[in-house]
């Protein structure tokens, strides 16, 4: 099975936000921005 970090992130945010785990919000958040940031920096030909 594959999936993406946007797919993953996105389901672990519904799951999260359910439960009411605030230090976890944060953290995926900071995942996501991590992702955004390496996505800007690829070398596409």
């Amino acid at each position: 099975m594959l999936t993406s970090w946007v797919a993953l992130l996105g389901l672990m945010e519904k799951v999260i936000s359910g439960a009411g785990d605030g230090d976890a919000e944060v953290e995926i958040k900071q995942l996501r921005g991590v992702l955004d940031r390496m996505d800007e920096n690829i070398c596409r030909p």
